[in-house]
């Protein structure tokens, strides 16, 4: 009767839980995960070793298109990167902007995707516990594969990728399930993005796991700096929107 009623651990409770297959990840919405984890660290300025980024959410199973949904862990306050997370609705359109625009560069620029397999443990030595997704260091199988951008990003995908950035035709944002949550006071900072990889008219190649270890260069990405030019032009955007309007002093009117 004990049983029936609570089957052991052991090969009982694991075949139940092998009933549930979930579907690999498409290649476009891992394309699509690389370059928007890369981009928003970039944008932001954050360094890959302390954004710790979530485990990709599969709304590409439910949605039956290559869509995906993330978050990333940006400390307390105005998170821990160079731009302070804005605080203003203008401010976060200003930065989803920024973000959509950086995005389409990085797809027009067809950047070429590298992909290699590593042992788990010399791999967090090397690049540290940033290229990791959810941080779960147990859950992660060893070797692991790594996909890397040059400049951009280097972490684990949720499945091999395509081989360039520009195999896809564009990243689309659902902004109705975008989250930006950071401020003067605030405990926690962290942002979420949900987004839709949309794939290219023409068949596209997968990247293949490449012999040996690249030179992959990751040093940039390990700085709490902003990394592309976008990030850069919303800095000062946001110092004009975020910041009230001072008076101007009757010496600086224009006479």
């Amino acid at each position: 009767e004990n049983k029936d009623a609570n089957p052991p651990a052991g090969e009982d409770g694991k075949k139940k839980k092998r009933v549930v297959v979930t579907p690999p990840c498409p290649p476009a919405a891992s394309t699509g995960y690389l370059i928007m984890r890369g981009v928003l660290q970039g944008l932001l300025g954050a360094s890959m070793d302390e954004a710790a980024v979530s485990i990709m959410q599969p709304t590409y199973i439910k949605e039956q298109v290559p869509s995906g949904k993330f978050s990333m862990n940006l400390g307390t306050k105005r998170g821990l990167c160079e731009l302070d997370l804005p605080e203003t609705e203008p401010g976060s359109t200003a930065l989803w902007e920024a973000l959509d625009k950086a995005v389409k560069r990085v797809i027009e620029k067809n950047l070429p995707i590298t992909c290699f397999s590593m042992p788990k443990d010399e791999a967090i030595n090397k690049y540290g516990s940033g290229i990791l997704n959810g941080a779960i260091q147990k859950k992660t199988p060893d070797p692991l594969t790594l996909a890397s951008i040059d400049g951009l990003v280097c972490c684990v995908p949720p499945s091999l990728p395509y081989q360039s950035t520009g195999s896809i035709q564009s990243i689309q944002l659902d902004l109705s399930q975008a989250k930006i949550q950071g401020g003067k006071k605030a405990r926690k900072a962290d942002i979420a993005v949900k987004f839709l990889a949309v794939e290219s008219s023409d068949p596209q190649t997968e990247a293949t796991l490449g012999n040996g270890i690249p030179s992959v260069s990751i040093a940039g990405l390990r700085e709490n700096k902003i990394r592309i030019e976008e990030g850069t032009e919303l800095k000062s955007r946001l110092v004009d929107i975020e910041a009230p309007d001072e008076p101007v002093k009757a010496e600086e009117q224009p006479a």
